[in-house]
């Protein structure tokens, strides 16, 4: 772990930084899927995850803050949910999220793609 004041949170790095390249937010993607499946093997459910709840270590490691609603929304969706939040800078609004053009511009179409199933609200639609 790195030492106090060397870690922030995820709302933080959107916060001041989002929208982030699609390499550096799948990055940071990939540190939370390491993560939350670390945290699978170990038996800690995760659910209803956001930003607030994901802290980045300078290093880039995770840790996934203790919380949520046991009965709340599977990791794969708040996945999706977090990804959208790098990408765009903001959470998703649901299924009717309109993207702005200046943001999806420079993406490709499955980024875009990809992004517009993270918006939905609807589970099977989660990448």
């Amino acid at each position: 772990m790195s030492p106090p004041g060397r870690r922030r949170t995820l709302a933080s790095l959107v916060l001041h930084e989002a929208p982030l390249p699609p390499r550096r937010a799948a990055s940071v993607m990939v540190a939370v899927c390491r993560e939350l499946e670390r945290l699978e093997a170990a038996g800690t459910a995760v659910t209803d995850l956001d930003a607030e709840r994901v802290e980045l270590d300078a290093d880039g490691s995770v840790q996934i803050l203790p919380g949520g609603d046991p009965d709340g929304v599977a990791a794969g969706a708040g996945v999706g949910r977090l990804l959208f939040e790098l990408s765009v800078g903001r959470p998703p609004l649901g299924s009717e999220d309109a993207f702005e053009p200046h943001l999806t511009r420079s993406m490709s179409p499955g980024t875009v793609s990809l992004l517009a199933r993270s918006a939905s609200g609807a589970p099977g639609h989660w990448p």
